[in-house]
């Protein structure tokens, strides 16, 4: 962080970038209030850097840091509120986005931040509506599944695995086989068996 902030001035990505790398770390080590700081801080940079516009994956990406924080320490609203917020950054980047490479890009920053945040919905006990957003995830992967790569097919089996165990805490066990089947097979089709 100092090397680029020496070299480039604060406000620089490579400066947010070091940030936010450090936020991670300090995440790791338990240490949530700094890691808040350093995240909050890249994305301060970030939006500077960009002129005050937050639609951009940098801005997302440190908001959505954010939320894995608070995910951490349990304060899941505060995460859901944070990730609702990367969502919205990242649909608006995917409604924008023309090249084939920044669809799948824009397509993969949406579909994980709908995941995440059926996965936080699903740990405060709302199953209804953390279904909802794998459901939503999922069809967005399949609309593009012609084009779909191994990494593609990856989140497709996690969402799937998700969904599978929101049928079984419902007792709906055939859906959720069929979810288990699914998330298998594509596993499958992606790293192969070891039988």
């Amino acid at each position: 962080k100092t090397i680029y902030k020496g070299a480039f001035g604060e406000n620089h990505v490579f400066v947010a970038g070091a940030r936010k790398n450090i936020g991670m770390v300090l995440a790791e080590k338990g240490e949530y209030a700094k890691a808040m700081d350093q995240f909050d801080k890249a994305k301060r940079i970030y939006l500077a850097v960009r002129g005050g516009d937050s639609e951009n994956r940098d801005v997302a990406s440190a908001i959505s840091c954010m939320g894995n924080v608070k995910n951490r320490m349990g304060e899941l609203k505060g995460a859901l509120t944070l990730y609702k917020e990367a969502l919205d950054i990242y649909k608006a980047i995917q409604s924008r986005v023309t090249t084939a490479e920044t669809k799948a890009v824009a397509m993969r920053d949406v579909t994980a931040t709908l995941k995440v945040i059926g996965m936080v919905l699903a740990k405060m006990g709302n199953l209804d509506e953390a279904m909802n957003f794998f459901q939503q995830a999922m069809a967005l992967l399949k609309s593009n599944i012609n084009d779909a790569s191994p990494i593609d097919r990856e989140i497709s089996g996690s969402v799937l695995t998700r969904m599978g165990s929101i049928f079984m805490k419902k007792g709906q066990l055939d859906q959720a086989m069929d979810h288990y089947q699914e998330a298998y097979e594509l596993t499958v089709e992606n790293r192969g068996t070891t039988n």
